[in-house]
């Protein structure tokens, strides 16, 4: 599929420690990579605050009749079944043989239409953007994804004339001597430094594609952008699972969250 951000994947992309990830420069052809960065759908976005998180979720832009054609076969494609299958073969040396055979097995559903009760893993690709900066700031700092997540990935279309300075994505790796229980006890969002090391640093620019697969170890983080009237583009690339696939929390604080969340569910739920 020319439209595939893995169209041009190789073997020799796979990268497997610290944890399995795929980078990809000129990801897409140069033509529909131009395409789509002359056809992002700023207009759907709140461009107010400061260096804030906005998205589209995939199951939106089907019937955005503001958003182009292009726009809406690409992110169709990158949340169907196929472009999972075309994931899960790609980090195929990553996984055991009867964790590909499982993930192989999964049917797939879009995430915030479908349901986990038919559907193992709910895909999604949110077209979505950084808001301009007022004043120096990192949108997210050392973390890792949410515990149910199966894949991550991140599809950059840095616009022609931005000259903006920082927003680069940086791939991270635990300090060597931690155990397992230790990374689960020290794990904060926004890590401090001092816990892990930057093994790869990879700078904002149009047309790069990131993948890698959810564990305790796939830290990553976003360094601080300068003052800028520019937005950060990409595509946020899901594929999620009903329950946690790894913990980053201890027992007692897991299951503190869990309680929070029911009693919030229980507060707002309608009369």
């Amino acid at each position: 599929m020319k439209i595939s951000i893995l169209n041009k994947f190789q073997k020799s992309d796979l990268k497997i420690s610290p944890f399995p990830h795929i980078v990809l420069k000129d990801a897409l052809n140069k033509d529909i990579a131009s395409t789509l960065t002359k056809e992002f759908p700023l207009h759907e976005f709140d461009l107010s605050g400061n260096n804030l998180r906005r998205d589209i979720p995939s199951y939106k832009v089907a019937n955005a009749l503001k958003i182009s054609n292009l726009w809406r076969d690409f992110i169709k494609y990158h949340s169907s079944r196929q472009f999972y299958i075309e994931v899960l073969n790609a980090f195929k040396e990553a996984l055991s043989e009867k964790d590909f055979k499982k993930y192989n097995d999964y049917q797939t559903g879009l995430r915030g239409f479908n349901s986990h009760k038919r559907n193992k893993v709910l895909m999604d690709a949110q077209i979505s953007i950084n808001t301009p900066v007022e004043k120096l700031s990192s949108v997210r700092k050392a973390h890792l994804d949410n515990t149910n997540k199966f894949f991550s990935g991140l599809f950059y279309l840095r616009l022609p004339n931005d000259d903006s300075r920082g927003g680069n994505l940086q791939l991270c790796k635990w300090r060597e001597e931690y155990t397992l229980s230790k990374k689960i006890k020290l794990y904060r969002e926004s890590l401090h430094q001092n816990h892990y090391e930057v093994f790869d640093e990879l700078k904002y620019e149009n047309n790069l594609a990131v993948l890698f697969l959810n564990s305790i170890e796939s830290l990553h983080s976003v360094t601080p952008r300068y003052e800028t009237s520019y937005p950060r583009c990409f595509v946020n690339l899901v594929g999620e699972e009903k329950d946690d696939i790894f913990y980053k929390q201890r027992f007692l604080s897991r299951k503190t969250t869990e309680v929070k969340n029911l009693l919030r569910k229980f507060i707002n739920r309608p009369d």
